[in-house]
């Protein structure tokens, strides 16, 4: 159960609730606080206060011996085809567990069976799943001689075999004990490295090589032995992030297949002292070439420091530790991946060959049609509680501190946005919206409002949790923010799932494009729908105005913008940027042979 608080430093004690009961039985509970994102001045750091903690309710005692902590979560998507399946357990003394992986419900159609002993993990072994199947999975505990058979859970594997895969994201680690559980440090392996885990969803790695051996180090073994060699996968990569103070060192990685062991150095050492998150890559090869059989790998290990010389001491945090194909990471693909596949073909060709000898262009305004529009809230009230719907749907929102202006875009009012005003829209509106959708508005922002983060527009969409799924992005940057200052802007974002893109109108201008974006939009899945400004940063009680907030169930185009930003008989001088920007390799502003000579240099290449 997850509650964000945007508001902060305003001193006001609020009341939170947690609703527990659906929970599967379980032994404790962990209540977590975690930072929202900051911006450019803030980093998440504060404090909190907390009173009367209380427990409300019926807690039943149940002394049964039963499985809990299933991952991954239930109904889980995208998994790989050796996922890691792990799991605890409550009132047991020297449990034993039994994994049960079938195709149907009630897991009876057994495809693997393990004794899994006391271990409390499984990773499933190679060749044993399938791509774009669902599988269910049930762990079966035995104490004293008695079965308890755990739930029945579900995963469907990714649709396509992924051109990443990650090793370890860091994310699971509830304290520094579990950890070390999976990783192995200085307590371990004698070296002068120690390992916390601080809820940072990273590992942090203290080092002090000022005394023989030189060197701090982490491992985690792997048991069975993972198999690197397959899938194309070309470069290991993790993220790193140092402190200026850090003295500096080398970094390295060491892969171990039981027989051999290889050792490589990353070629800058400054990443050490580095105090930003840099991804660093090192090439799967540069340890094959050197005897390492990349189809076994028993273990991997991350050092600081050479281990033949004093060095010096520091800290540094280490995340999302993943492997590439180098096709697929941005340092190594070629812009004329076009379509994404990492791979130059004829699809790619194609889409160049669509904006062949493009330039500017006029786009002339086209009405769009009524039946696609779900909500309009021209926000002309005067008072009350109520912002109405226009369309003949219907669907009114309710509006808490609603704080009226008469001077909107166009001849009727608008809606303030103060600090408490909270924009509720019934999820109705959404629910029709299948692949396609259009959100626009008009906006009028003062100039305290566009710096810092307010200098962009940003729109994101995809399933929650979050974590589990990839969501899409569009973003457009402001460049100059003072040209914006105490003006009314009409803004659309639309999202069309079936065609992969996402774009950004700004008074009727298309000036962000994403062609990647390929996430499934199911409405029926939305709940009610807020608008509320960011409490999160610093905001002008009188900062922000919105009128004419308009959402279709239909990918708007931009003649059909034009309209709407513009009205009738209305155009607007479209450049190639961005477009085609895309396909603009050379940046020239034109689709030409120049361009078409890079897309064929790179032709049939991964």
């Amino acid at each position: 159960d997850i509650i964000a608080e945007p508001a902060a430093g305003d001193f006001t004690f609020r009341d939170y609730a947690f609703d527990l009961s659906s929970l599967p039985q379980t032994g404790y509970a962990e209540l977590r606080f975690s930072p929202l994102p900051g911006n450019a001045t803030s980093n998440g750091w504060g404090n909190l206060h907390i009173n009367d903690l209380v427990v409300a309710g019926t807690v039943v005692a149940d002394t049964a011996p039963a499985v809990s902590n299933l991952s991954p979560n239930n109904n889980a998507v995208q998994i790989e085809l050796k996922p890691e399946l792990s799991w605890a357990s409550v009132n047991t003394v020297s449990p034993m567990y039994e994994v049960n992986i079938g195709t149907d419900t009630n897991c009876t159609d057994i495809l693997s069976g393990h004794n899994a002993g006391n271990s409390m993990t499984y990773t499933v072994l190679e060749g044993s799943l399938t791509w774009d199947t669902t599988y269910y999975w049930r762990i079966d505990l035995w104490e004293d001689g008695i079965e308890y058979p755990g739930p029945v859970w579900s995963f469907t594997t990714s649709s396509t075999p992924k051109d990443y895969r990650v090793i370890d994201d860091f994310d699971g680690y509830i304290n520094t004990n579990g950890l070390k559980a999976v990783w192995q440090d200085g307590s371990v392996n004698d070296s002068s490295a120690v390992i916390t885990e601080d809820l940072t969803g990273a590992m942090k790695l203290d080092y002090d090589n000022q005394s023989p051996d030189w060197l701090s180090k982490v491992t985690r073994n792997f048991s069975p032995a993972e198999d690197w060699a397959v899938e194309d996968m070309a470069l290991l990569a993790f993220t790193v992030k140092g402190e200026q103070v850090n003295q500096g060192q080398i970094l390295s990685v060491a892969l171990d297949d039981g027989t051999h062991q290889t050792t490589v150095e990353y070629v800058d050492s400054a990443i050490i002292t580095t105090d930003t998150w840099t991804e660093v890559y090192f090439k799967i090869n540069d340890f094959s070439v050197q005897g390492v059989d990349l189809s076994n790998i028993e273990s991997i290990t991350i050092k600081v420091g050479n281990g033949q010389s004093p060095g010096g001491s520091g800290s540094i945090y280490i995340d999302d530790l993943t492997l590439y194909a180098s096709r697929c990471v941005p340092e190594y693909r070629s812009p004329a991946d076009l379509d994404g596949d990492c791979q130059i073909d004829m699809v790619d060709l194609e889409k160049l060959m669509l904006y062949w000898l493009a330039g500017d262009s006029v786009v002339t305004a086209s009405e769009p049609a009524s039946n696609h529009l779900q909500a309009c809230y021209f926000f002309d009230e005067i008072t009350g509680d109520i912002a109405y719907d226009s369309s003949v749907n219907l669907h009114h929102a309710s509006v808490e501190s609603a704080s009226w202006q008469a001077d909107g875009y166009d001849t009727g009012g608008c809606l303030q946005l103060t600090r408490d005003t909270v924009v509720t829209i019934p999820a109705a509106v959404f629910n029709p919206i299948e692949q396609q959708v259009t959100v626009t508005f008009w906006i009028k922002a003062s100039q305290d409002v566009l710096t810092g983060i307010y200098d962009q527009v940003f729109a994101s969409s995809g399933s929650v949790p979050f974590e589990d799924y990839t969501w899409d992005t569009i973003r457009w940057d402001i460049e100059d923010p003072g040209s914006n200052n105490g003006q009314w802007h009409h803004c659309a974002i639309v999202k069309d799932s079936s065609q992969s893109f996402a774009v950004i109108y700004w008074d009727g201008i298309l000036l962000s494009m994403n062609n990647t974006a390929n996430t499934v939009l199911d409405g029926s899945l939305a709940g009610d729908t807020i608008l509320q400004p960011n409490g999160v940063y610093t905001f002008d009680e009188s900062a922000c105005l919105i009128d004419e907030l308009r959402i279709y169930d239909a990918a708007l185009s931009q003649p059909e913008i034009v309209y709407l930003a513009k009205g009738e008989s209305s155009f607007v001088i479209q450049s190639i940027y961005p477009i085609a920007s895309w396909v603009d390799f050379d940046n020239s502003g034109e689709i030409d042979l120049k361009d078409y000579s890079i897309l064929a240099a790179d032709w049939l290449t991964n």
